[in-house]
């Protein structure tokens, strides 16, 4: 499947609002999970979701690259703690 379905799946496993996440893949990556971003602090958003080699350590290369791994984290994310982590591209998804 393509990662927009990889999406849907995995957020409508956890019942959240799939199409929210679709559009925070979209502004965070356009939807590449190959995307990547070097920081002026030297870290590195990485995949479909962004995902911060300093705010999110634990998330490997291999898992932020990976469309389903990086959506199933992005849910996990959200039903922790909300959309907060996507805060700086809010303008771009709200």
């Amino acid at each position: 499947p393509g990662i927009e379905q990889i999406i849907r799946e995995e957020f409508s496993f956890f019942g959240l609002n799939v199409d929210q996440a679709i559009s925070v893949g979209t502004c965070e990556s356009g939807l590449r999970s190959d995307a990547t971003n070097l920081n002026r602090n030297g870290s590195v958003d990485r995949g479909v979701f962004q995902w911060n080699s300093d705010a999110h350590p634990a998330i490997t290369d291999d898992m932020a690259f990976d469309p389903r791994a990086s959506a199933r984290l992005a849910a996990v994310q959200v039903l922790r703690s909300g959309w907060g982590a996507w805060n700086a591209s809010r303008r771009c998804w709200q």
